[in-house]
């Protein structure tokens, strides 16, 4: 990649597929936020944008030198897995925030809260049902994509094994079609 850039953010967070939707929720277009080195390379990707790029829209950059502490306390975060270099922004942005039940939303108490199922209520109250920003999330893609390699490597798999099941079928029914020939030519020997 270019120097600096390590990539989007939605590749250093792990999560199974039971808090997919949370975390995609919660996050919502950082999640495909650039995760660079630091100030300096978001520098000149915003110069680089200015100049060069006629593309319109627009990018997310997350410089690792200008991470802001974790926020105390949320549930969310002991649920996912930060790795790799932007493991610290994963942390930054998933910390204060509590996993909860649809009652949980609107309990009260202050705090950002988000539901398996993806309804998010931030720090301000604001609460966002579904996804009124677009279509289906990187991670949800990338998990269903997994399962779709498993399933078919299982396919392949099964394919292979029916494969030889023939083959050895094949043999079998070629054993047997000698034996009746034998047996034929042995008959009207005998006859």
């Amino acid at each position: 990649g270019l120097d600096g850039i390590h990539g989007p953010l939605v590749e250093f967070v792990g999560a199974d597929g039971a808090i997919v939707q949370a975390v995609e929720a919660w996050l919502g277009p950082v999640a495909r936020a650039l995760v660079v080195r630091d100030a300096a390379t978001a520098d000149r990707l915003r110069s680089w944008f200015d100049s060069e790029w006629g593309g319109g829209g627009g990018l997310m950059v997350l410089p690792l030198d200008g991470v802001p502490r974790r926020a105390a306390g949320g549930t969310l975060l002991a649920s996912v897995e930060a790795r790799g270099a932007g493991a610290a922004w994963v942390e930054s942005l998933l910390s204060g925030v509590d996993l909860v039940d649809g009652e949980g939303l609107f309990a009260t108490g202050d705090g950002p809260r988000v539901t398996r199922d993806g309804t998010v209520r931030d720090a301000r109250g604001v609460v966002r049902i579904g996804k009124p920003t677009g279509g289906g999330g990187l991670l949800e893609r990338r998990e269903e994509l997994a399962r779709l390699e498993t399933e078919a490597a299982e396919a392949a798999r099964d394919a292979e094994a029916a494969r030889a099941r023939r083959e050895e079928l094949r043999g079998a029914l070629s054993t047997g079609e000698a034996a009746a020939e034998d047996a034929r030519v042995t008959f009207r020997a005998a006859e």
